[in-house]
């Protein structure tokens, strides 16, 4: 298993959410999400994204 760490600027395209959902889903990939890193502007409206996501 591997560990992974995603740089994102979530809310901007659907690209970001995908690759959060898929890196929590352990049916379609044996890795482990040990980071979501948030990048770009309006960081409290991304972080209450990426909970939702979680």
């Amino acid at each position: 298993m591997k560990n992974i760490l995603i740089d994102t600027d979530i809310g901007d395209d659907i690209d970001d959410a995908l690759a959060v959902a898929v890196a929590l889903d352990q049916t379609l990939v044996k890795m482990e999400l040990r980071e979501v890193n948030l990048v770009f502007r309006q960081f409290a409206s991304r972080i209450s994204l990426t909970e939702e996501n979680s």
